[in-house]
């Protein structure tokens, strides 16, 4: 594999990984994407200017700022420092990758498991709602009802 290659490899994982980690918000996935544009798997450092980050984000000031320090605290970017204009450097680091990994593979189970479920029970519905339709049976178990007045 390619140097390229393997760096939009690790791109690709990485915004997967936050895409599907629960505890991130969609402006996570647009931070990190515009970091990754910067950075690579060999250098995995970035950092932007916070008018950048609004220009290729489309995301305010505020929110800019509290999506960093979330994805601080769940390990995606450790500062590392500032560039002489005063923009943060950012160690991007998928560190919750096997973890979410992991939370794919039980979502996927559980989501199984409730189809699962949910057929059974439509079949056991299913189920009670013939038996309400059949006709009720005589004594001699037939189900034509009893036999015609004055037969034997």
């Amino acid at each position: 594999m390619t140097v390229e290659a393997a760096s939009a490899t690790w791109k690709f994982e990485f915004l997967d990984t936050v895409n599907a980690d629960p505890q991130c918000t969609p402006a996570c996935l647009k931070i990190i994407k515009a970091y990754l544009h910067f950075a690579s798997e060999a250098s995995p450092v970035a950092f932007m200017a916070k008018s950048e980050l609004v220009a290729r984000t489309d995301l305010g000031e505020a929110t800019i700022k509290r999506t960093r320090k979330l994805l601080a605290k769940l390990g995606y970017l450790k500062a590392i420092g500032k560039t002489a204009e005063g923009a943060v450097q950012y160690r991007l680091h998928n560190a919750r990758k096997q973890t979410i990994d992991e939370h794919i593979i039980l979502v996927r189970e559980k989501l199984a498991e409730d189809r699962r479920e949910g057929k059974r029970r439509f079949r056991v519905r299913s189920a009670m709602r013939e038996d309400q339709n059949e006709p009720p049976r005589n004594a001699m178990g037939g189900s034509k009802g009893p036999p015609p007045f004055g037969s034997k």
